[in-house]
């Protein structure tokens, strides 16, 4: 199911996004979903975009790309498993967890964040609101 999903990703994403003609991304975008259906898939999902660039492909996808088709489809994608996740996510919704980043001087620093990464999602999107997000509000719908 992994492998669905990093083939699913690379080519709805990716390929179909960036593509001039692109009037297939809606139903890739819903072939996905039905891949991304069970809970764990999508939470799998959200890990590796996590994981990947801290969702920032995905905001950019979203907040950042001329065509309103990608950005709708992408967007719908998103809710989809946002829905999906805050059931699974619900008794650890607001919990933190501790991870451990290397700082420049090679000393190891504990931090929080939320376990569930739904809000990880939805605190990312909040911090863009004032830069990436201004930046580009003309394209919201």
């Amino acid at each position: 199911m992994k492998q669905a999903i990093k083939i699913g990703e690379k080519f709805s994403l990716e390929i179909l996004a960036r593509a001039f003609n692109n009037q297939k991304i809606g139903e890739h975008v819903s072939a996905l979903a039905q891949l991304l259906d069970k809970s764990s898939t999508c939470e799998e999902f959200l890990k590796q975009q996590f994981e990947n660039d801290g969702f920032e492909h995905l905001f950019s996808l979203i907040l950042e790309c001329p065509d309103i088709r990608t950005r709708t489809s992408v967007s719908m994608l998103l809710k989809f498993i946002l829905v999906k996740l805050k059931f699974v996510e619900k008794d650890y919704m607001f919990e933190p967890e501790d991870y451990v980043i290397e700082g420049d001087d090679g000393t190891s620093i504990t931090m929080q964040r939320h376990k569930a990464l739904s809000a990880r999602f939805l605190v990312r999107g909040i911090e863009l609101f004032n830069t990436q997000a201004a930046k580009n509000w003309n394209r919201l719908e």
